[in-house]
């Protein structure tokens, strides 16, 4: 297996397809070591505060870089090549919460989604903004950036609107503008043509969106040839829009899609979605929805608009209430990670739906955000409302290593429902009540994030 992996890593740095590797092994052995767990200290306040998402860098070379974002406006750069994450950089981009990161492929640079409004594209070595784009009225919720075209952005707001940008177009006057908007990407069609001209006009008139449309994008993201696919917040649809297309706020209805994808359930009761994922080959998007199934659906080229609507099979066995939980697809697009709000991860064969999860146990609370290694397939990063982020690598065999089990605070097991669950929570919360009580203070152990000695990036880029 050892050897399968090291093969993927050096397909991956010869730019090679993404291939199948046999490490479902790791799976089973997933653990996190105390050194690990890292905790977030506030940047402005000096509390501890949640991290809201977590990704690693794309590039095979800098795959071990990771990038978390938390609720103060601040991204910190972790090395995560050791057993002790080294913290590499500290950026404050804004003065409101992240709600998403995203790499450009090279690794030098990153855009991040926040709450005030805007986007921010940062040089990671210097930690400048180098450009800031304002379009949305109301909290960004999502950007992605074009695997294949890094100059080419996407990004989802509250206020309803997928906006499309290139960075190659000049700037009007300070600032840069989207080349595209899907205006109302995701208003409910029910609302009376009356409620939809008060919206449009709201809109028209530079204000938020009105309270009862209830339209926010939770996610957006480049998805195959010319394509962005986006999820709503209440409406329960997956939307696929053709970029070759060019849309319009002038009209009071919302555009139509080149394709929709439902969920299956009630129709009168639709759920939001809290994130999307697409698969190696963008052939498959995987959407988590807040009733508590993540649905897969076939989106290749083959399959025209008037094809599948139902998703192809769904994900179950975690919980899902809030829509700052994730998921994200491993590097070959054969596993599944999401967070859950039962406070651990679950892991899912992509190709075996309705087998048993396995669940990354030892959070405290709300699992949100989840990330894959790129480089290291065994290792996967997941953050919590518990004010901490982990690294979970495969420990094959701890006896013969100098760790023992008393230093892992969270490892992988096997899913057996819901009574498994809260057995297991129940045992989790004696030994930290227990733990708790003993501990008067922090042991040395925790590794704290906050203003502390900051290694350089020089060091990392070039060793």
């Amino acid at each position: 297996i050892k050897m399968a992996v090291h093969d993927f890593c050096i397909a991956r740095q010869l730019c090679f397809s993404p291939c199948t590797v046999p490490y479902g092994r790791f799976m089973e052995s997933l653990k996190c070591h105390h050194e690990d767990q890292v905790f977030v200290d506030g940047a402005i306040s000096g509390y501890p505060v949640p991290a809201c998402c977590v990704k690693f860098c794309p590039d095979a070379l800098y795959g071990h870089l990771l990038a978390a974002a938390d609720e103060e406006g601040c991204v910190r750069l972790l090395d995560t090549r050791r057993q002790s994450p080294v913290l590499l950089k500290e950026l404050n981009p804004h003065n409101n919460a992240i709600f998403d990161v995203a790499w450009l492929p090279e690794g030098k640079q990153i855009a991040t989604a926040s709450g005030d409004t805007s986007i921010a594209i940062l040089d990671v070595t210097t930690g400048t903004v180098l450009n800031r784009l304002k379009a949305h009225r109301s909290s960004v919720k999502s950007v992605d950036i074009k695997r294949d075209d890094p100059s080419m952005i996407v990004s989802s707001g509250r206020e309803g609107n997928v906006l499309i940008w290139d960075m190659r177009c000049s700037p009007k006057g300070s600032a840069h503008r989207p080349v595209n908007c899907i205006f109302m990407a995701h208003l409910k069609t029910s609302l009376s043509k009356a409620a939809m001209k008060r919206h449009h006009q709201s809109i028209k008139k530079g204000n938020k969106c009105l309270a009862n449309t209830q339209c926010g994008v939770t996610a957006a993201l480049f998805h195959g040839n010319n394509k962005v696919a986006s999820a709503g917040a209440t409406d329960g649809i997956v939307k696929l829009w053709d970029l070759r297309r060019t849309y319009t706020f002038l009209k009071p209805q919302p555009p139509p899609a080149w394709k929709e994808f439902s969920q299956t359930g009630d129709p009168n009761r639709p759920y939001g979605f809290s994130s999307l994922a697409s698969n190696p080959y963008e052939s498959c998007l995987f959407a988590s929805c807040l009733d508590d199934c993540i649905y897969m659906y076939e989106t290749g080229d083959t399959c025209t608009s008037a094809d599948r609507k139902d998703p192809v099979c769904a994900f179950s066995g975690h919980h899902n209430n809030t829509f700052y939980v994730k998921s994200v697809i491993s590097p070959d697009g054969r596993y599944l990670l999401s967070g859950s709000s039962c406070h651990r991860a679950f892991i899912w064969e992509v190709d075996r739906p309705t087998a048993p999860p396995l669940m990354l146990v030892g959070h405290k609370s709300e699992v949100t955000a989840v990330a894959w290694c790129p480089s290291q397939l065994d290792k996967v990063s997941t953050c919590s409302d518990d004010n901490d982020i982990r690294i979970w690598k495969a420990v094959v065999s701890p006896t013969s290593t100098s760790s023992t089990s008393a230093e892992f605070v969270g490892s992988a097991l096997p899913y057996r429902g819901d009574e498994h669950l809260k057995g297991a929570q129940l045992t989790m919360d004696a030994k930290r009540s227990k733990q708790l009580a003993l501990e008067a203070s922090p042991p040395p152990s925790k590794r704290h994030c906050g203003k502390s000695s900051l290694a350089t990036l020089d060091a990392f880029f070039y060793c």
